[in-house]
């Protein structure tokens, strides 16, 4: 059945948004408001359309409102520059706004616990996708401004597991080993770096983990608003799902398929991008702009998981099923690592866990991998580096990409 969030996706949630940040421009501060509580829906966490509704309140004079959504956020542990933002000038002369700005700045603690597992020395490969094969003991990262894959080895060497835009590599993001079928599955598009003609072209590729070499390449059809294959999901049989950021869509590829396929209807989501199976292999998580989504692998059903008020699945990246509960990187306000349990029958986040936030390493922390009780993820991907043109920006200080390493608590 279409939830909430995903009646409202069908109405082209990318034009939905722009025109409500619009009407925000424009001083049609009722139609900011309004649009963006149709965007959250029944429940939503989203901390970025949470600050801006807060912020719609404080526009048109509801300062109660505006002070009740922040605190919200507050709970949520996340953490916005209130003081610096126009938007809130209404709460200015309140005696609660200082207590607020203090709430906020208290959210930037830091909560660290990993260790660093390996730094690669080239900095300017911008890696968005991090996948591990338990065979062999090796790490592959991707690279999304030199379009290729770069494999580290059991003694930490890094080697190209493919060479500059090889096959037709654009940037390459999100990444997984089937270690089963001994396959290396890799997300790729075209930035504005490439040819007109290239631009925007998303592809999936698989690979031989035994020798870098390509087993094919699946493209989907055109659409009117482009594609982007993002990250992706390998079931039990080979099956593999794709996120399509842009298409607002999930593609499946069958076992043993030719053909990637849509999964569900174009725009059914708001940008999804991680995405992991359950346990259980009966559901597949999406994350998207607004949550986290699961869908029935036997039925195609699509449910936004419930959240308690206080806590926020919106803003994940990088999404891992870990027991009975989802780790996330969330990638905004601020940048963390959190554990999500779940319920028993999987479609209602109880409790979250903060188990990394702030930390000095972080610069776009973006995806992982988990094997066993230990996840490995990029700290680092400095995504910022990248300007509109696709070129590497000159005031930007690159770092070497580092791997943190974090031993999870036990599986729920």
């Amino acid at each position: 059945m279409l939830t909430t969030r995903a009646a409202h996706a069908q109405q082209d949630p990318q034009a939905f948004y722009q025109a409500t940040m619009q009407a925000r421009d424009t001083g049609d501060f009722v139609r900011y408001r309004d649009g963006l509580r149709q965007m959250l829906g029944d429940n939503g966490t989203q901390p970025f359309l949470l600050y801006k509704l807060a912020g719609a309140y404080a526009l048109l004079g509801d300062t109660a409102a505006a002070r009740t959504t922040l605190l919200k956020l507050v709970q949520q542990g996340v953490s916005y520059p209130l003081a610096q933002d126009a938007d809130f000038a209404s709460l200015h002369a309140s005696p609660a706004y200082p207590a607020l700005i203090q709430q906020f700045a208290g959210n930037r603690a830091v909560v660290g616990n990993s260790t660093v597992a390996f730094t690669v020395p080239q900095p300017d490969l911008i890696p968005e996708g991090l996948a591990y094969d338990p065979r062999r003991g090796d790490f592959y990262l991707s690279s999304i401004y030199r379009h290729k894959v770069v494999r580290i080895d059991k003694s930490g060497q890094a080697h190209d597991f493919t060479t500059d835009a090889q096959d037709g590599l654009g940037g390459t993001l999100g990444m997984k080993v089937d270690s089963r079928r001994k396959r290396l599955w890799v997300c790729s598009l075209a930035g504005p770096e490439a040819a007109p003609a290239e631009q925007g072209r998303t592809a999936l590729y698989q690979y031989k983990l035994r020798n870098g070499r390509l087993v094919r390449r699946y493209e989907p059809e055109k659409n009117r608003n482009g594609h982007l294959f993002n990250d992706l999901a390998i079931g039990p049989k080979g099956e593999v799902y794709v996120t399509d950021s842009r298409a607002g869509t999930v593609y499946r590829l069958k076992k043993r398929g030719k053909v990637l396929e849509p999964w569900l209807p174009a725009e059914t989501l708001v940008y999804p991008n991680g995405i992991s199976l359950s346990a259980d292999n009966k559901r597949v998580y999406v994350a998207d702009f607004r949550g986290i989504t699961a869908i029935d692998v036997a039925t195609g059903a699509i449910k936004a998981l419930w959240t308690p008020e206080g806590l926020s699945t919106g803003g994940v990246d990088g999404l891992y099923t870990y027991g009975n509960s989802l780790i996330a990187i969330q990638n905004q306000n601020p940048e963390r690592v959190v554990q999500f349990l779940l319920s028993p029958n999987g479609d209602t986040v109880q409790t979250q866990q903060v188990l990394e936030a702030n930390r000095p390493e972080y610069r776009i922390p973006t995806t992982g991998t988990l094997y066993g009780n230990e996840f490995w993820y990029i700290a680092n991907s400095q995504l910022r580096a990248i300007d509109e043109r696709g070129k590497l920006r000159r005031s930007t200080e690159l770092l070497n990409p580092t791997i943190l390493r974090l031993t999870l608590p036990a599986k729920p």
